[in-house]
């Protein structure tokens, strides 16, 4: 049995599947619940914060599988980013800036590939090169000069008390993000197959994590939204919490109410 890296109780990887699946589902109702909705700036950007953390965590589950564990550490650091950037967004409301800035860095990029010498002329003209309306849009934003920065990780994880969250979690993942002088150790035995003389580390806390965070993103999702939300879909996102301590039952009978509800009603207004 591998050795494990603390304490706890671990769930069976089956039930940890069970988790990841059941919460892609529960987030894909939310993200229709936001397209139910008039668009909006800021509401778009957390909708698409949530799309991006589901599909994740779902690809954390399936490296995970693959015994692919230092790419499940840089996905956990991205998903962890992701939930300290929502959370400074919606403390600061700079969701229109965050908006305004990233349309122009995304623009003078592909524009530095259009105009290249060496790669511009291999580009597909009517896919790369940006609409009139685009053109418009990025001289209004150059002119107003849109000022954002990132946030700082551990200055968020600070203010929201959860410093762990980063010393444990975004900084102890970087070293799978950043190369390390052990880098690829673990991927050498994987592909060679030879026995480590290192004991076999229960890697089970990646997924553990990884569904916390995320459900972490989905409550802040949640509360930073324009919309009220019926209060069993916050039922839900606690309970998923509760799940990762061994209490399964509570948020597959919530989500079972959730599904039998049907496509048509609405869970937020």
């Amino acid at each position: 049995m591998p050795e494990t890296f603390d304490s706890r109780h671990y769930l069976e990887l089956v039930e940890y599947d069970e988790i990841v699946e059941t919460v892609r589902d529960f987030s894909a109702l939310l993200i229709f619940e936001f397209a139910s909705h008039p668009p909006n700036v800021r509401d778009r950007i957390i909708r698409n914060f949530v799309a991006r953390g589901a599909i994740t965590l779902q690809s954390i589950q399936r490296l995970y599988h693959l015994s692919h564990y230092s790419d499940c550490w840089a996905l956990f650091r991205s998903l962890t980013d992701r939930y300290f950037h929502l959370h400074a967004l919606a403390e600061n409301d700079e969701f229109e800036v965050f908006e305004e800035w990233s349309f122009v860095k995304q623009y003078e990029a592909q524009n530095r590939a259009l105009s290249d010498p060496e790669f511009g002329p291999t580009l597909n003209k009517a896919l790369a090169e940006p609409s009139a309306e685009q053109k418009l849009r990025y001289s209004a934003l150059k002119a107003k000069k849109p000022s954002w920065t990132r946030p700082n990780a551990e200055e968020v994880a600070k203010s929201l008390d959860l410093t762990f969250l980063y010393r444990f979690g975004y900084d102890y993942s970087s070293t799978q993000v950043h190369p390390m002088a052990n880098d690829g150790e673990m991927e050498f035995f994987l592909l060679t197959g030879l026995k480590s003389i290192s004991p076999e580390m229960d890697q089970r806390v990646l997924l553990n994590n990884s569904i916390l965070i995320h459900s972490l993103l989905l409550q802040k999702a949640l509360n930073v939204s324009t919309f009220r939300w019926r209060s069993l879909i916050y039922d839900f996102v606690e309970q998923v919490r509760e799940a990762l301590s061994g209490n399964l039952m509570p948020y597959r009978l919530t989500f079972i109410k959730i599904a039998q509800a049907g496509h048509e009603f609405r869970w937020s207004e």
